[in-house]
């Protein structure tokens, strides 16, 4: 599929263009993360990573900004925005609606992407860097998810052409999904180096001090 914008512009104005439009945007926008995104799932680690001096809390940090950028795609999806976006039953969509809905998308990719990089290149100490690369795993899935959700659009939206430029109404509703979360087996396998590291801390227990008279 093309992602010149000369083709996007081109496809304003026709039945459903909208759509197209938006599969085109979410894949350009994805395609400027390739390099990156391969290099994540191979394992890589950037070199110039942040020194964590309190891995505890960090790691405690770290695991809640995840989750926040992964539900940021719930408040992306609402069915006003995507209605707006795409256009309801009988009703055109908007195309610069279109664009912010699919730049929404790459932002939750990209912003994913470099917290997984971030994680897994975090100078820490040996007992600490199985967790770290353990942790570092929460955007594998939710990566994969969003990743796929742009090849099934892209194909629709090849589908929507061919019948397009063959005179034809599109057959079907072009409704899109998207639900990205973490595996169970990355947060398994994050408990299970904490467990095998025993690093986390416990609660000290504060001695009293005794002042002498």
């Amino acid at each position: 599929m093309s992602d010149e914008p000369s083709d996007n512009r081109s496809l304003t104005g026709q039945p459903g263009s909208e759509f197209t439009l938006f599969a085109n945007e979410v894949n350009s926008g994805l395609a400027r993360f390739d390099n990156a995104y391969r290099d994540f799932l191979a394992g890589h680690v950037d070199v110039a990573g942040s020194i964590v001096n309190d891995p505890v809390n960090d790691l405690v940090q770290r695991i809640a900004v995840s989750r926040a950028i992964i539900g940021r795609i719930d408040r992306i999806f609402i069915p006003e925005a995507t209605a707006r976006a795409l256009g309801s039953p009988g009703q055109p969509g908007n195309p610069e609606s279109a664009r912010e809905l699919a730049d929404s998308i790459v932002t939750v990719f990209s912003t994913l992407l470099q917290w997984g990089r971030d994680a897994r290149s975090a100078v820490v100490d040996p007992q600490w860097q199985t967790i770290y690369a353990a942790l570092a795993n929460f955007a594998r899935q939710p990566l994969l998810q969003i990743r796929s959700f742009a090849d099934d659009i892209a194909a629709k939206a090849e589908a929507l052409r061919a019948e397009l430029g063959a005179g034809r109404a599109p057959s079907t509703t072009m409704a899109i999904t998207l639900e990205i979360a973490v595996g169970a087996g990355e947060m398994a396998a994050l408990s299970a180096a904490i467990a095998v590291a025993d690093v986390v801390a416990r609660p000290s227990r504060k001695r009293a001090r005794r002042f002498r008279r």
